[in-house]
């Protein structure tokens, strides 16, 4: 299988791996989950591909990175990724929505003390600027998807990465 022994680099919290981690834990496959500190970052930034995490390194040495790319990836490898390519647009247009929404909430309260900061990021997602995302995100899966999914009637990696999503949003 292509994707056994796959090595996952990225930082010792959930953020932009989580959704991978989750795709491959749904999906059955066994994997390295190397969780590096922030020091050991400046080191090693340089050597990755894009100068960013997550990546992975799969069994005959090729990386991969890009959250985004590695959760589609994982997918197809797993069933998570549907075959149909209108539906596999809907997932891909779902986890660039995810990514929007998780942009507009990081630019929320930036330069502000924590405590001042999740305030301001909870109003932003309740009444604020961000709510009117969710409502989208709410209406695109209401009329997409059934049965609990956000894409057809199968789990997908586009809920895995709403719920990844939310949850950093929520702080989780």
């Amino acid at each position: 299988m292509l994707l056994s022994n796959l090595k996952l680099v990225y930082f010792g919290i959930p953020g932009r791996a989580e959704s991978i981690r989750l795709a491959l834990k749904i999906g059955d496959i066994a994997f390295t989950d190397t969780r590096i500190g922030f020091p050991e970052w400046k080191e090693m930034k340089g050597g990755t591909p894009w100068g960013s995490l997550p990546y992975v390194e799969l069994k005959d040495g090729t990386v991969i990175a890009q959250q985004r790319s590695i959760l589609r990836l994982v997918g197809k490898e797993t069933g998570l990724y549907p075959d149909d390519p209108i539906a596999a647009a809907k997932c891909d247009e779902l986890l660039d929505a995810c990514e929007d929404l998780q942009m507009q909430v990081n630019k929320v309260g930036q330069g502000m003390e924590q405590e001042a900061k999740e305030a301001a990021r909870k109003e932003a997602i309740e009444t604020g600027s961000v709510a009117g995302l969710i409502k989208k995100l709410d209406a695109y899966i209401a009329k997409n998807g059934s049965g609990g999914h956000s894409v057809g009637d199968t789990l997908t990696i586009a809920d895995i990465m709403i719920l990844s999503t939310s949850c950093s949003v929520v702080g989780e």
